[in-house]
């Protein structure tokens, strides 16, 4: 017996600086990629967006 469970998944973008992010989403390039994918998608993606810290060693 089981159940199914719809599978989730993660893509990743870095931008190098916040800026770029913010242009991003106001040009609509993000938009166009999410729709690249709408045939595979069961919903409306969560978009959220952290911050990368590196430190040199």
């Amino acid at each position: 017996m089981g159940t199914a469970v719809p599978a989730g998944g993660i893509s990743i973008t870095l931008w190098e600086d916040r800026e770029k992010l913010i242009a991003a989403q106001e040009s609509g390039f993000m938009q166009e990629q999410i729709k690249k994918f709408a045939a595979m998608l069961i919903g409306t993606p969560d978009i959220e967006a952290l911050e990368v810290l590196v430190q040199d060693l």
